[in-house]
């Protein structure tokens, strides 16, 4: 994190970063700089005017926003953005400014190999292939499989009828009820389960289109190698370096 301050003690700009994809959107999913232009807004609208607050992406790895998926409420970045600005706020008061005269800037060309796709996309084939072997076939659609899973989830113990004819089958020592109850469960967990299995193939799909896209792309560049730009900034004692692109991390950095 950094903050430049002018000689009158103005604060001119703020450096910041957050590890998270800014993927929260808005309601009515139009265009926006997400969590990061509201935490920015937060962030110039506390300090001196015309302060500049720059947000710089980090390692994002597999951190999304909490309510990325939350299917009850609008989308709404802007709860998420005042957090990290005024998180960010918090942290920027407690920095001791410097005099300083050290400013360097450095930009340098690195030649980096592409990857090759080919065997993580072959990996996918397989998986997508099994996943679709593994499905099975059941008496149920979702017209009959969601009337079904609410009765046997609301009354587990009697789900086909009233507790007294369990009872009384139960006493003239017949199980019908037993049987069929046994077989729609059978055909319950057999349809949730395909329903996780294509969850799963969706994924491996999405994933798969996306690394042929890629591999596509780096057959029709003509060469194994990329050429990427890399910015150095020293200001002080802070120093920050830039990468064209986003490092892949399974984790939040």
């Amino acid at each position: 994190m950094l903050r430049l301050d002018a000689a009158d003690g103005k604060t001119v700009a703020v450096v910041y970063n957050f590890a998270c994809h800014p993927i929260q959107g808005v309601p009515g999913k139009t265009n926006t700089a997400d969590l990061t232009g509201f935490a920015s807004k937060v962030i110039e609208e506390n300090l001196s005017n015309g302060t500049v607050a720059l947000f710089v992406q980090g390692c994002g790895g597999d951190i999304n926003p909490v309510f990325y998926k939350d299917v009850d409420h609008p989308r709404d970045a802007e709860t998420f953005g005042n957090l990290l600005g005024l998180s960010t706020l918090k942290a920027i008061r407690k920095i001791a400014s410097k005099e300083t005269s050290s400013f360097k800037v450095l930009n340098e060309s690195l030649t980096l190999p592409r990857a090759d796709l080919a065997e993580k996309i072959e990996a996918l084939k397989a998986e997508q292939l099994r996943l679709a072997q593994s499905l099975g076939g059941t008496s149920l659609n979702f017209k009959t499989f969601l009337p079904l899973a609410v009765k046997y989830n609301l009354s587990p113990e009697f789900p086909s009828y009233y507790s007294h004819r369990y009872l009384h089958d139960k006493k003239i020592g017949r199980d019908d009820l037993d049987k069929h109850d046994a077989e729609n469960r059978r055909n319950i967990e057999a349809y949730l389960k395909n329903i996780a299995t294509m969850e799963e193939l969706t994924r491996v799909q999405i994933n798969l289109a996306l690394l042929k896209k890629h591999q596509a792309q780096n057959i029709a560049a003509g060469k194994r190698t990329l050429d990427v730009e890399v910015c150095g900034l020293r200001v002080g004692e802070f120093v920050l370096v830039t990468f064209p692109g986003e490092l892949t991390v399974q984790i939040g950095l």
